[in-house]
């Protein structure tokens, strides 16, 4: 008959006992099976800035509690705003906004470094970003399109301080070189995520799951339609993740 030594079955207790230590916790389990959704912006899009109040006010309420929400700013070479790319050449790429957006990106996408929470950044975004009530998603937020810009700077100060984020943190990165590296990720992110066409795949672009949500030009990230259409695959995902875990309240 086959016998252990006591220092084999020492060494076997040793090994369970830390592959146990090392199981994940409950907590660990229900994080692990969040909905991961990405969405593609760009900051002078004013179906961008209707996408993050929208996702704010209506979707996050609801089920903010089952995502990971990722955001990348459209910097790719298949988008429309390629001049973004610091290590593009700007003579040579499409830059439908200007270049005036890309500090405007690279200002949120410091806030989004530094505070990497997605509640935290996207309500700076959307505060930034002005008032959104009562305007058709294709006529974007109040303040949208001067985020960046000298006529913007109070708000920009006076959010971060409503939100405790230190906006000397934020200008060191924006004016330097962690804002230049912040907006490279986001182009190569953007063409890592290139089989969808900011625009073509949807207005912003959303994945959900990798899985591209959008369509065709929907400028409509505020309708109910959008809203309820975008809850209801947050929760279908969760659950296929999530079996046996019952349905969320938000999902009822």
């Amino acid at each position: 008959m086959f016998t252990l030594s006591r220092a084999t079955v020492t060494l076997v207790l040793l090994i369970v006992h830390a592959a146990a230590a090392n199981q994940p916790s409950k907590d660990a389990i229900r994080d692990g099976g969040l909905v991961d959704v990405t969405v593609m912006i760009e900051s002078y899009c004013p179906c961008s800035g209707a996408f993050s109040a929208a996702f704010q006010e209506f979707v996050s309420p609801k089920v903010g509690n089952l995502v990971n929400l990722d955001r990348i700013f459209d910097a790719g070479s298949k988008g429309t705003q390629g001049c973004c790319n610091p290590s593009a050449d700007v003579d040579t790429v499409t830059c439908m906004h200007g270049l005036t957006e890309c500090t405007a990106d690279r200002l949120q996408a410091c806030a989004q470094k530094l505070y990497p929470e997605w509640r935290d950044w996207l309500g700076y975004t959307v505060c930034i970003a002005g008032n959104c009530d009562n305007r058709p998603d294709a006529m974007g937020c109040k303040s949208q399109f001067i985020v960046g810009k000298d006529e913007n700077r109070d708000r920009e100060v006076k959010c971060a301080n409503n939100m405790t984020f230190v906006m000397d943190d934020i200008d060191d990165c924006w004016n330097g070189p962690d804002g230049v590296q912040a907006m490279q990720m986001n182009a190569d992110r953007s063409d890592y995520f290139g089989q969808a066409v900011y625009g073509l795949d949807g207005l912003p672009a959303v994945w959900v799951e990798g899985e591209i949500f959008g369509s065709f030009f929907d400028c409509d990230g505020s309708s109910d339609k959008y809203v309820s259409s975008l809850t209801a695959k947050i929760c279908e995902v969760y659950q296929q993740k999530n079996p046996g875990s019952g349905v969320p309240s938000g999902c009822e």
